[in-house]
């Protein structure tokens, strides 16, 4: 499974909520996470 996440600082609790849930509700799938992000 392939999941694309974007946040910045503000939105970061809320994405790590949802992987967490992701894992939780699929835990023997391999995800692959593809997150963007505006840090250098």
């Amino acid at each position: 499974m392939h999941v694309a996440c974007a946040a910045d600082e503000r939105y970061l609790p809320y994405c790590a909520a949802m992987l967490h849930s992701l894992h939780s509700h699929h835990p023997s799938d391999v995800v692959h996470v593809h997150f963007l992000h505006g840090w250098i």
